[in-house]
């Protein structure tokens, strides 16, 4: 776990995939190797679909 305390958010995106898991997994790994952190947990709703969302985040140290 990191310690926000420490680095401010720089960026933020979500992402979403209908019905698919492994979508979304993939698009998670992809952003980690591009220096993305996962933020929160996976969130999952829908109705006729499922929808799976990930928000992800870029950190930095706060400079003193």
């Amino acid at each position: 776990m990191i310690n926000l305390e420490k680095f401010k958010i720089t960026d933020y995106i979500a992402i979403e995939s209908k019905n698919e898991i492994d979508s979304l997994n993939q698009e998670v790994n992809d952003l980690l190797a591009e220096g993305w952190i996962p933020f929160g947990a996976i969130s999952c709703g829908g109705g006729a679909s499922t929808h799976y969302a990930q928000s992800m985040v870029k950190i930095e140290p706060i400079s003193k």
